[in-house]
């Protein structure tokens, strides 16, 4: 259980139905933060563009509008009511008698993570409404990720709550949709692609890979969610290259090669590189209804 308590405004000016501005202002106070960091503000502002009521416009068969805005946004998803303080449990027996001991650490300083999104686009309607297009641009900078970090289980806890860096997301989007009419034949089509990359720009602490699963990690520059992994340089053809640090545990000529990151002959997880990418170039769709004298055949790719 938790509080959240929020205020919201928005002002919205036009003129002409050719510019239109508007700005809101929200802020979100929750009871899952210190009361020092309690506090987001989140400012927004759009301006768009009708260009189809310009003068040169007059007499065209088209509508054009552009849009650009700009926004921020709070997260506080997936943290529990009482993050930012430390917690203990009962049941933790030693020597016979009952004990207490800490069982999450608190972190005071945990704040909301925020994004800073920018966005640009056109919309453009033709034929009287038989063709429509949009493309929108994008780039979201996100601030102060929350993650639960690991940490040494020394102190009897794995992980901590906290703020740990940030990452920029850089993408765009391109639809096309179309209704045609022949007749008693009729074609609606809805065409989608898209792009996004996303790179992981500060984060808390060094430039070490921070390991997240089995053999996912974050790092400076890198993609959120690339792969950690041992690095292949090829085959052993004879044991005379084996390493002998290697050789003594058992490599031997046809095993595979892998890439001694820190130069010690020895392989283990200090020689894993963060490489690759788990996100395709680009992702989209076509999706086609055609309908004739009652008939329908829906044809789609993705």
């Amino acid at each position: 259980i938790y509080a959240m308590e929020s205020y919201f405004g928005r002002a919205t000016l036009s003129y002409l139905d050719r510019y239109i501005l508007t700005g809101t202002m929200r802020t979100d106070g929750s009871s899952r933060f210190h009361k020092d960091y309690s506090w987001g503000w989140f400012p927004s502002v759009s301006l768009g563009w009708n260009i189809s009521e310009e003068k040169f416009m007059e007499g065209r068969d088209a509508e054009i509008k552009f849009r650009v805005s700009y926004g921020k946004t709070g997260n506080q998803d997936g943290l529990g009511s009482y993050a930012y303080q430390a917690l203990m449990s009962g049941g933790k027996n030693y020597g016979g008698a009952s004990g207490i001991a800490v069982t999450t650490f608190g972190n005071e300083i945990l704040t909301w993570e925020k994004a800073d999104q920018y966005d640009i686009g056109f919309d453009i309607t033709l034929f009287k409404g038989k063709l429509n297009m949009m493309l929108d641009l994008y780039q979201k900078n996100t601030k102060d990720l929350i993650y639960s970090m690991p940490v040494h289980a020394k102190p009897g806890v794995t992980s901590i709550t906290s703020n740990i860096g940030a990452m920029r997301h850089r993408g765009g989007e391109f639809t096309v949709n179309t209704h045609f009419t022949f007749g008693k034949f009729e074609w609606l089509s809805q065409f989608n692609i898209a792009t996004n990359k996303n790179k992981i720009t500060a984060l808390i602490g060094d430039d070490a890979p921070i390991s997240v699963g089995g053999n996912r990690a974050l790092q400076v520059g890198k993609e959120m969610g690339s792969y950690y992994i041992f690095q292949k340089e090829g085959i052993y053809q004879y044991d005379g290259e084996v390493p002998k640090e290697q050789y003594e545990i058992g490599i031997r000529a046809g095993d595979v090669k892998w890439k001694d990151v820190d130069g010690n002959g020895i392989i283990n997880d200090n020689d894993r590189v963060v490489k690759g990418s788990p996100n395709p170039d680009f992702f989209g769709g076509w999706n086609n209804t055609f309908r004739y004298n009652g008939f329908q055949l829906d044809v789609f790719f993705s």
